[in-house]
């Protein structure tokens, strides 16, 4: 796969290579034909990381910050059958549109599910109680970000305010 990124570490943009008092090795001679190759195959990025179409966003993004990549070619049966780039997955993000809860049992059950999803805190853990549209969650959590982050899960869900109550945690008895 030839990219742009491959293209700009080509001569033509990095004034050359010099190898001043050093012993060339094998890496500079790979960077060398990089760099100064005129086939598409000197150029490109061989080891190229692909994902199936059956891949998740979220797998997708992994990849992308894993390896520094913008862009995520598709294979179905060894062939191409896509290219997923950033610009992609920001569209699906932004057309997604969160879950919509409708009522208060409702929202209680939505918000007690993203909870343990998204955050692992389990039902036991946590207490959601739910009035009017606002939520009240209580729980022994261990840090401020971690109330943070429930506030966040739970705002999310489209109809919600929230409260977050962070429970001191039982002293045990001398």
């Amino acid at each position: 796969m030839l990219t742009e990124g491959d293209l700009l570490k080509r001569h033509e943009f990095n004034g050359g290579h010099e190898i001043g008092h050093l012993q060339p090795d094998v890496a500079f001679f790979e960077s060398y034909i990089k760099q100064h190759g005129r086939a598409v195959e000197d150029c490109m990025t061989a080891n190229v990381v692909v994902a199936s179409p059956q891949a998740t966003l979220a797998e997708i993004v992994a990849l992308m910050r894993r390896h520094n990549i913008k862009r995520i070619p598709i294979l179905t049966n060894g062939r191409l059958s896509g290219i997923v780039s950033r610009r992609d997955v920001l569209k699906a993000i932004s057309a997604t549109p969160d879950s919509v809860a409708r009522g208060d049992d409702a929202l209680r059950l939505a918000v007690s599910t993203r909870l343990q999803a998204e955050l692992g805190l389990r039902r036991e853990k946590v207490e959601v109680n739910v009035r009017d549209s606002v939520v009240e969650v209580i729980g022994e959590f261990e840090s401020d970000a971690a109330c943070e982050a429930v506030r966040i899960v739970t705002e999310a869900i489209a109809g919600a305010s929230c409260i977050v109550t962070r429970k001191a945690r039982p002293t045990a008895a001398h």
